[in-house]
């Protein structure tokens, strides 16, 4: 599957970031399409219901917040009425998807600060 930015192909389906179907195949988020594996639906759409629930330390997001993020998704899993299997599935996937996220911010706030240290000495 492949998106283009700005162009999502007819055939493609879209869900927006509330999970209300109007198609099915990319997800929306900002404004932004972008390719979604059927096999990944359901760990993206709890995703995106928990996606606000970041705890922050000094104004960096450091993990989602347990206490806020499970009700959630039991509530999703609930809802879907997702085996216990799948449930598992999806907590297990939000686990990775929070842990990559979190480092991949940790490598920009490195460039970030490299960056600043380096006009700073000019």
């Amino acid at each position: 599957m492949v998106a283009v930015e700005g162009y999502v192909p007819r055939e493609a389906l879209v869900w927006d970031s509330d999970g209300d179907t109007r198609q099915f195949g990319f997800a929306l988020l900002d404004g932004k399409a972008f390719p979604v594996w059927p096999e990944n639906e359901l760990a993206i759409r709890a995703f995106l219901k928990v996606r606000t629930q970041w705890i922050r330390d000094s104004g960096f997001p450091t993990g989602l917040d347990g206490a806020a993020v499970e009700p959630k998704l039991k509530r999703f899993a609930r809802v879907r009425k997702l085996s216990q299997d799948d449930e598992d599935r999806v907590f297990e996937a939000i686990d990775l998807m929070e842990s990559i996220i979190v480092a991949e911010w940790a490598k920009d706030a490195k460039r970030r600060d490299s960056a600043a240290r380096g006009r700073a000495r000019r």
